[in-house]
C-alpha cells in the first residue's frame, strides 16, 4: 500500500504501508492488525504549494499553485512529465478507470483511462492518461473550480465552484449539460458509492447528501466546524474530517453517526483515505484501514474494528514534519502495471527503430542509385563528345572567318 501527501512547502512524501498479524494472548483475544509506515520518498514537485493529489495504481498525479500537473511513476520512484494547459492553480484532479471502482479482477493490469483537472481559471481539462495528451476544455465556471468528481460509469462529472453553483457535465460529448445555484459555495463534492447513486456536497460545516438522479435531499450531516475531506467507504459509509479534528463514519442509509474518533488529531485534519475493505470476515464488509493527515504534519492509520470498540489508538502514525495540504493511496497492481508499462514501452522503441532503420535504408539505397547513374559509362561519353563537338564547331567557325577576311585584304589591295 503506497500513501503519499502533498505539503505547503512544495513537496510530496511517500511511504508504504506494510501490515501484519500479530497473535491473541491466551486469553482467547483475536488477531490484531500491526502496521508499518516506512518513509519512501521525499521529493520537490511543483514550485509552489502543492493544492490536490489523485492516485491509482502506480500513477501519481500532483497539482499545484504553479498552474502545473506533474506525473509520477510511484513504482519507479520516477518523473514521467508535466501537463501545462491551465493558466490558474490547480485545485482539483480525478481519475476515471477499473482500477479507480475497484473492476479489475484477475490478473488483468487496472489503470486509469482518463484524468479530469479543475482549475482557478474556471476551467475542467480531459486528458488521456495512457499517452497523456490533451482531449477537451470545458467551461465549468465563471470563477474558480473548487472540487470535481467522475460518476463510476464515466458519463458525467459533478463540479463545485466559487461562483456558488454545481455544474453537471456530459463526459461523453464533453460540455456542460446543467447549471444549478447553491446559494453558497461548496467546497468538496463526491459520489458516495461504486454505484453512483447519490453524492455529497460539503458546504461550511454541513455535508448535503442527494440523490444522483433527481438531486433530491437525502440528509443533512450536521458538524460543529468546517468539513474540509471526505472519502466514501463500502458498506454505505462516508468519513468525514476537518476543522473539529474528528473523523466521522456516517451511515448514508439513515444519516447517523455509525462511529466517530474524538480528537483524532491535534490539528485540522487535511485528508482522509480508506486503504482496504475487511475481507477476512465475510460477516464485516466495512473497510478496516483508514489514514489521516494533519495540517501539522501527522500521519496516522486507524483500524476501524477497534475504533468500533471504543479504541481510539491508531495502528501507525509518523510526523512528517511538513504541513500536509492533501492525501492520497493507492494499492493495487503497482509493480505489475510499472513492468507492463515498460514492455510497452520497449516495444514501442524497437518499433520507432525499426522504422527508422527501414527508412534509413530506403535512403541510403536512393542515393546509391542516383550515384550509379552519374557515374554509367554511355552517359558520360555523350556528354564529353557533346562538349568537344562545341568546341570543334567554335574552331572551324574562328577559322572560317580568319581566311574570308584575308582574302577580302587581298583584293581591296
Amino acid at each position: 500500500m503506497n500513501i503519499v501527501a502533498g505539503s505547503y512547502e512544495k513537496y510530496i512524501l511517500g511511504w508504504t504501508l506494510n501490515h501484519n498479524k500479530q497473535g491473541g494472548k491466551s486469553n482467547g483475544d483475536e488477531e490484531q492488525e500491526v502496521c508499518y509506515l516506512n518513509s519512501t520518498f521525499t521529493y520537490p514537485a511543483h514550485m509552489a504549494p502543492i493544492k490536490c493529489l489523485a492516485m491509482a495504481g502506480p500513477v501519481l498525479v500532483t497539482g499545484g499553485m504553479d498552474d502545473a500537473i506533474k506525473i509520477f511513476d510511484v513504482a519507479a520512484y520516477c518523473e514521467v512529465g508535466s501537463l501545462l494547459h491551465h493558466s490558474a492553480a490547480i485545485t482539483s484532479l480525478s481519475f476515471y478507470g477499473d482500477q479507480c471502482y475497484g473492476k479489475a479482477e484477475g490478473n488483468d493490469i487496472a489503470y486509469p483511462r482518463n484524468l479530469l483537472s479543475g482549475s482557478l481559471d474556471g476551467n475542467i481539462c480531459i486528458w488521456d492518461s495512457d499517452l497523456w495528451v490533451h482531449l477537451k476544455t470545458m467551461k465549468a465556471h465563471k470563477k474558480g473550480v473548487n472540487d470535481l468528481a467522475i460518476h463510476p460509469s464515466g458519463r458525467l462529472a459533478l463540479s463545485v465552484g466559487r461562483d456558488c453553483h454545481l455544474s453537471m457535465f456530459n463526459l461523453i460529448k464533453g460540455r456542460c449539460t446543467f447549471t444549478s445555484n447553491l446559494q453558497k459555495e461548496a467546497t468538496l463534492i463526491e459520489f458516495n458509492s461504486r454505484v453512483g447513486d447519490s453524492y455529497s456536497v460539503g458546504i461550511d460545516e454541513v455535508v448535503s447528501v442527494h440523490n444522483a438522479e433527481d438531486a433530491r435531499l437525502l440528509h443533512s450531516l450536521q458538524h460543529s466546524k468546517r468539513v474540509l475531506c471526505l472519502s466514501p467507504a463500502q458498506n454505505g459509509l462516508l468519513l468525514t474530517g476537518g476543522e473539529d479534528s474528528t473523523i466521522r463514519a456516517w451511515d448514508l442509509a439513515s444519516g447517523k453517526i455509525s462511529f466517530s474518533l474524538e480528537n483524532a488529531h491535534k490539528n485540522r485534519i487535511k485528508g482522509l483515505s480508506v486503504l482496504g475493505p475487511k475481507t477476512s470476515i465475510e460477516s464485516d464488509d466495512a473497510p478496516y484501514l483508514v489514514t489521516s493527515a494533519s495540517s501539522d504534519g501527522i500521519i496516522r492509520v486507524w483500524d476501524v474494528r477497534m475504533v468500533k470498540r471504543e479504541n481510539s489508538t491508531p495502528l501507525s502514525e509518523t510526523d512528517s514534519k511538513a504541513r500536509i495540504t492533501c492525501l492520497a493511496s493507492s494499492t493495487s497492481n503497482r509493480l505489475r502495471k510499472a513492468q507492463a508499462f515498460i514492455e510497452r514501452d520497449l516495444r514501442s522503441e524497437k518499433g520507432e527503430l525499426m522504422a527508422s532503420k527501414k527508412e534509413s535504408k530506403a535512403k541510403r539505397k536512393s542515393k546509391e542509385s542516383n550515384l550509379k547513374e552519374d557515374s554509367h559509362p554511355s552517359f558520360a561519353k555523350k556528354k564529353k563528345s557533346k562538349k568537344l563537338m562545341g568546341i570543334k564547331k567554335k574552331k572551324g567557325m574562328k577559322k572560317k572567318g580568319v581566311a574570308k577576311h584575308g582574302k577580302l585584304a587581298a583584293a581591296l589591295s
